[in-house]
């Protein structure tokens, strides 16, 4: 029998292509269980990163890439509903959160052309938290945050009600927290067995003026720790908050911190530790569209004009669709838990079928998924229906990254998002 050889790495990314601060990288190849080599923290830009993992992943049987950036974003505006449950326990100590967006100043992080998508493209990995923790062999990525997992790691933090001020580039940064975070991240870091990831976090306690770049390293590390206890640390401190269809993130986390993110998550109705379903899912490297594309619409123009229906109304040219009327209607049918296919809902609207309504439907659906993801709530697209194949529109599956599944994954994926718009509690809107 072969050696099983891992490949775990943390890469603390920059958000963008920035030349002045580009992020930084660690990573550790584990044999047979036993950490064998340890790759220090090191500057990297996104194409650095890409280089070193494809590098390292040569001859693995397995390798897991784990990202301090979100790498599921299909809201437009506002933030993901991960983030509102992370703000809960970040916020408690003093600290932020950056929202996760498309749109606005979101775009140079997570718009079309944003680095993040055509490194999780060229690298190719699979992301599914759970599977990742316990596959034998495979190519994992996973979203994390230093911020969410530091209060676990250093829980010092946490018993003194502040979090750590540890970046030098800010005038709130205090060396006594530098300390606190590099001897804390040493002192895990023992503890999981990781000694020359613990001896790195030692000699940064005395560093006598961080600046930083030093910090990006920092969180780098960070990072790696995350990889290597979610793959060889305690089953009990792995938490994953969130779903592949609004966005999520791994963490680390103690009994105190574990208790304020599920509290908050059961507030706002975000999943924690729902296995995702099917046998992994591809990694969405492109940033998804949260409405019915052209495509489906244009067959669905196809169809009305190909039956003939005398009980529909004929406009030539319908009406704009109100996106706060057709939120409206799909929270009464959330309510009676019934779906209702396209041509169904030109007639609740009184209008035929048309590439009009078609578009100005579009165009609706795109507000309303947005108010979803802003507001934290159950994607209520999922109720629209193609009347033959009885799923929702590709753009309800690109955003979950389910474009590649067969049917029967992604009618289990959508009983699971019905379930969740049929029980929300939208009379509270």
């Amino acid at each position: 029998m072969g050696v099983m050889k891992e490949v775990l790495i943390g890469f603390d990314s920059a958000w963008t292509d920035n030349t002045k601060n580009p992020g930084a990288i660690a990573a550790y190849v584990v044999e047979d269980g036993v950490p064998t080599e340890f790759h220090a923290p090191r500057l990297a830009s996104f194409r650095e990163a890409e280089e070193l993992v494809k590098e390292l992943t040569q001859n693995h049987t397995y390798a897991l890439v784990v990202i301090d950036q979100p790498t599921i974003v299909p809201n437009v505006e506002g933030c993901r509903p991960v983030e509102r449950v992370a703000m809960s326990l970040v916020n408690a100590l003093g600290g932020g959160v950056q929202p996760a967006r498309r749109g606005g100043g979101g775009a140079g992080m997570f718009g079309d052309q944003a680095p993040i998508w055509r490194f999780l493209r060229n690298i190719n990995g699979t992301q599914n938290p759970f599977e990742a923790r316990t596959a034998a062999s495979g190519f994992y990525v996973m979203e994390v945050f230093p911020a969410l997992a530091l209060p676990a790691l250093v829980p010092e933090l946490w018993e003194r009600g502040r979090g750590a001020k540890y970046n030098p580039a800010a005038r709130t940064f205090r060396i006594e927290d530098w300390r606190l975070v590099a001897s804390g991240v040493a002192r895990y870091a023992s503890q999981l067995g990781v000694l020359s990831l613990s001896s790195w976090a030692d000699a940064e306690v005395t560093r006598a003026k961080p600046k930083k770049e030093d910090q990006d390293r920092m969180d780098a590390a960070i990072c790696l720790l995350v990889a290597y206890g979610w793959r060889h640390g305690p089953r009990e401190r792995g938490m994953v908050v969130g779903d592949p269809a609004t966005g999520y993130v791994a963490t680390i986390a103690s009994t105190a911190t574990r208790e304020v993110l599920l509290k908050s998550a059961s507030d706002r109705g975000v999943p924690v530790d729902v296995p995702w379903s099917g046998n992994g899912l591809p990694i969405m490297t492109e940033p998804p569209e949260p409405f019915v594309p052209a495509s489906v619409i244009e067959t669905f123009v196809r169809e009305e004009k190909n039956q003939a229906n005398p009980s529909r109304p004929t406009r030539k040219k319908p009406t704009r669709l109100n996106p706060d009327d057709l939120r409206a209607f799909l929270i009464s049918r959330a309510q009676k838990a019934q779906i209702v296919t396209y041509g169904e809902v030109a007639d609740a609207f009184g209008h035929a079928w048309s590439q009009g309504f078609g578009s100005s439907l579009k165009s609706a659906l795109r507000v309303v998924s947005e108010t979803n993801a802003r507001n934290g709530e159950p994607q209520l697209m999922c109720l629209i229906v193609n009347k033959e194949s009885r799923l929702p529109g590709d753009g309800f599956f690109e955003s979950a990254g389910f474009t590649s599944h067969d049917k029967d994954h992604k009618e289990e994926f959508l009983r699971g998002e019905l379930a969740r718009c049929c029980k929300w509690n939208w009379d509270s809107d």
